[in-house]
Parts: C-alpha cells; sequence; structure tokens
C-alpha cells in the first residue's frame, strides 16, 4: 500500500473512531429526544419545529463555520470546539427543568455539530483523495454509523432494566468523553499530514465562484430534504402504541440500515455518479408513505426506511460537495450546502408537524411525493448542465 493510501485510510479509521463514539452520544440522545419532549408537555408541531429548527440553525451556521475556516486556515480549531459543544450538550439534558431549556440544549448540541462539520469535512476530503470521495465518505459513515447504533441500543437497555430518561441522558456522559479525548487524539497523530491546507478568497468571492451545477445540485437536495418524514415525528406517533425502550432500540436498527447504505451508495457514487439520486429521492419517499397509519409495525418500518435516507445524506450527498467544489473554497461550499439543507429541514419538519396535528398523514405522504419529484427534475436539469 502506497504511502498517500495509507496515510487516507489512517485517516478514516481515525476520524471514524471520533464519530463513532460522537454518534454514540448524539443519537443515543436523539433516539428519546421525541419522548422527553412529549413528557414535557410537546405537541406534534412543538417538536417539528423544535427539532426542525435546531436542524436549521445547525446547518445554517455551517455556513459562517465553513466561510471562517476557509478564511482562516483553523480547520482543526473549528473541529476541536465544536465536538466540546455537541458533546456536552446531550448529558445535560438530564438536569433541564422545563421544555424551554430543553429546546436550548437541543439546539446547542447542534450548533456544536455545525462549527465542527465543515472543517472535518474539509480535513476527511483533504486526507482521502487517493481513495475517492464516496468510497471515504461512506467508510467514514459505517464507522460513524456503529456509534449510532450502539447509542440507541444501550439507551433503549437502559430504558427496558427501569431507569429514567434523564438517567439515560447522564449515562451518555461518558461516550461523550471520550469523544473529545478521541478528537484531541487524531488532531495529535494527523495535525502534520493535513495542517496545510489552502486559504480561501473573500466570502462573496468564493460564493460567486461556485459552479452552476453546484447550485442547482444544492436545490435539488435541498427539495428533497423538506419531502423527508424526520424520524422525530415518527417516533411521536410511535409513543402511543409501544414503550419507550422500543421505539430507541428502532431507531438504533435504522442507524444500522443507514451504515449499510453509506457504504452502499458511496460505491455506488463512485461508480455512476449523480445518476443514483433519482432512485435514492424515490426512496426518500418511503416515510412519509408507511407512517400514514397508526401501525406499530408499519411505524417501525418507516423508521428503517428513514434510515436508508440517512446513509445517502451523510455519505454521498457530501461526496458531490468534494466533488464540485475546488479545495480552497471546500468549507465555503459544505456551508452553502449545509444552509440549504437546514431551511430544507425545518420547513419541511414544521409543515409536515402541522398536517400530524390536523390528522391528515395523508397530506404528509402526498406532500413528500410531489417534493420528491420536483427533486428528480432538478436534477436532471443538473446532469445536462
Amino acid at each position: 500500500m502506497s504511502m498517500e493510501l495509507s496515510r487516507a485510510y489512517k485517516a478514516i479509521i481515525l476520524l471514524g473512531t471520533v464519530s463513532l463514539f460522537a454518534d454514540m452520544t448524539y443519537e443515543g440522545g436523539r433516539s428519546i429526544i421525541p419522548g422527553f419532549l412529549r413528557s414535557l408537555g410537546a405537541s406534534y408541531t412543538d417538536v417539528g419545529l423544535i427539532v426542525g429548527s435546531s436542524e436549521f440553525l445547525g446547518y445554517a451556521t455551517r455556513l459562517p463555520a465553513g466561510l471562517l475556516a476557509d478564511l482562516t486556515g483553523s480547520y482543526w480549531t473549528a473541529t476541536l470546539v465544536g465536538y466540546v459543544i455537541n458533546m456536552l450538550s446531550v448529558p445535560l439534558l438530564a438536569v433541564v427543568p422545563s421544555l424551554s431549556w430543553a429546546a436550548i440544549l437541543i439546539i446547542s448540541e447542534r450548533l456544536g455539530k455545525a462549527l465542527r462539520s465543515p472543517a472535518r469535512d474539509v480535513i476527511l476530503s483533504a486526507a482521502t483523495e487517493e481513495i475517492g470521495t464516496g468510497r471515504a465518505f461512506g467508510l467514514h459513515e459505517l464507522m460513524d454509523q456503529i456509534g449510532a447504533l450502539l447509542g440507541p441500543v444501550v439507551v433503549a437497555l437502559a430504558l427496558l432494566i427501569g431507569r429514567s430518561i434523564r438517567w439515560a441522558f447522564s449515562f451518555l456522559l461518558l461516550p461523550a468523553t471520550v469523544a473529545i479525548l478521541m478528537v484531541l487524539m487524531a488532531y495529535l497523530l494527523l495535525k502534520d499530514h493535513v495542517m496545510k491546507l489552502p486559504r480561501g478568497r473573500s466570502s462573496l468571492e468564493g460564493i460567486r465562484s461556485l459552479p452552476t451545477k453546484f447550485w442547482i445540485y444544492v436545490a435539488a437536495v435541498a427539495v428533497s430534504t423538506a419531502g423527508f418524514l424526520h424520524y422525530a415525528l415518527i417516533a411521536y406517533r410511535m409513543q402511543e402504541l409501544v414503550d419507550e425502550w422500543t421505539v430507541a432500540l428502532s431507531f438504533g436498527a435504522a442507524m444500522g440500515i443507514d451504515a449499510v447504505a453509506a457504504v452502499s451508495l458511496g460505491l455506488m457514487y463512485d461508480r455512476c455518479g449523480l445518476s443514483i439520486f433519482p432512485l435514492v429521492f424515490v426512496l426518500n419517499t418511503a416515510p412519509a408513505l408507511l407512517a400514514i397509519t397508526k401501525s406499530p409495525y408499519t411505524l417501525v418500518a418507516a423508521v428503517l426506511w428513514f434510515g436508508v435516507g440517512m446513509g445517502a445524506q451523510e455519505s454521498i450527498y457530501r461526496s458531490v460537495i468534494a466533488d464540485l467544489s475546488p479545495l480552497e473554497l471546500r468549507g465555503t461550499a459544505y456551508g452553502v450546502f449545509n444552509l440549504a439543507y437546514g431551511v430544507a429541514w425545518v420547513i419541511g419538519g414544521g409543515l409536515m408537524g402541522l398536517l400530524y396535528d390536523m390528522g391528515m398523514p395523508e397530506l404528509v405522504a402526498v406532500m413528500s411525493g410531489a417534493l420528491q419529484t420536483i427533486a428528480i427534475l432538478l436534477l436532471k436539469r443538473s446532469t445536462v448542465e
């Protein structure tokens, strides 16, 4: 194996291990957040808006985070600080006194992830160019999702043996601490190989320099995301039918499916390019279709299909951005992409939550199908540009 390939896989293993423990923490927490918010008096709309707003702010702030990382070259600083905020916000949910404080910490966790994600993705893409972006992000997502599977499983076991949701949140301080220590280790071992990244141009110039195909692709993904039913709303529907530990366990299974989908789709993207995206967008309608009824079996199936969609979003969605943007503007490109992605989450989540509160799950499915169709048409335009 050449030195470049060895370095690429070293970066994937180190950053993937960080993500494993990080996902164990916040995906473990997110698996029980819908039930926790419900216990604090939240409605469907509240859950849709809190989760949607946290996703929006978490993705919107990736634009300034990406711009700042490009302009200063401080990719490691943003990564380190972001992980600390990201990790500590989850176990603190164990002591919140009210719904408003829970919302603040849920948003804080997303903001920490926003700060570190563009910089981390630049580091990963720069260190792994030799093996292909689809393969690199797919393998990283595989390790990421091992943690995303373990977190909800551990939380489910904690709830099954009779502990409270607050105790489960406090238990997540353990993997959170390991994640922080691991990102420090990754910095010490990789800094000499991935520190000499170029600084970008001014923010306005950088944004204007991104190609037309990039903008069309971002629009297609945003429309598809707005029509993708979020786990939080599916889980809220499940609360009336099954025990909390079952909800958490189904989320863990979805994260396992996410891992397999991420690697498979990453390899397919390296071979087929954007031509696989219409299939992904069609699959994104499945959660909304399966969640029309209140059958526990179809709702569990909806959660599992949510995992397929997330596998695509965390692997090939990010891979395309790396392939459509120059290295010196890649943080900016990830920031722009994540801003559009976050706007789509909050609009889609809010509207779908409102439709569920109005007792119209069928319209959620119609909305999902219509938006995925528009996304496919936009993507077709991107492939001919």
